[in-house]
């Protein structure tokens, strides 16, 4: 079965207060340590919020949690989420990330820029990977038991751990600001053409 955006956040809803605490913390951690020129700005649609907000994400910044910022410019992404504990991963698999995470950077072309941050709460850490990492690596589940939706999971030897994140940011991040920047205007585009009436799949008959 397949399930929209709005369905997903209605059977999710009771696990939200625990979610918007990891995406705090991440946020908290990455403020005392990123490098000068780097800012993180919660983005995502109720990111950090406990309300519940009744419509979809717009646009590129709101689809991730956290945007990381190069001289005030988008740089990167990260997604947040987590377990209670280590004895919530999957025996064999490790931890796991919801799929649609790895197609909603796809489809929005920046899964070259998008990153997990894995909390275990109970520990308290924060593993990191690249998103392109699950389609590479990423092990799926045989079976999946009542209502889990499918997920790509890392045994904890393949996650990494902050300073590879701080790393792979000084490398790229400012490279990929130019191009994230373009997606951006894109986006400004498509919207005025919708709120004009126009489908921007088609031609101009003009």
């Amino acid at each position: 079965m397949v399930l929209d955006a709005r369905s997903l956040k209605h059977r999710y809803q009771p696990k939200w207060s625990r979610s918007n605490a990891r995406e705090l913390i991440v946020k908290a951690v990455l403020d005392v340590l990123l490098p000068d020129g780097f800012e993180a700005r919660l983005t995502g649609l109720g990111a950090g919020e406990d309300g519940y907000i009744d419509r979809t994400y717009k646009g590129l910044l709101e689809a991730f949690d956290i945007t990381i910022y190069y001289k005030n410019r988008p740089a990167a992404f990260v997604d947040v989420t987590g377990v209670p504990s280590p004895r919530d991963a999957k025996p064999k698999l490790g931890y796991c990330v919801g799929s649609w995470k790895i197609h909603k950077a796809k489809r929005h072309g920046v899964d070259i820029a998008t990153w997990i941050a894995f909390v275990i709460d109970s520990e308290p850490t924060i593993l990191w990977k690249h998103i392109k990492a699950f389609e590479k690596w990423g092990i799926r589940p045989e079976r999946l038991y009542g209502d889990e939706r499918e997920v790509l999971c890392l045994p904890r030897s393949k996650w990494k751990h902050y300073s590879d994140f701080e790393r792979w940011l000084r490398l790229y991040a400012p490279s990929y600001a130019n191009y994230i920047q373009a997606l951006l205007e894109m986006d400004k585009e498509m919207e005025k053409l919708h709120s004009r009436g126009k489908d921007p799949a088609s031609p101009d008959p003009f």
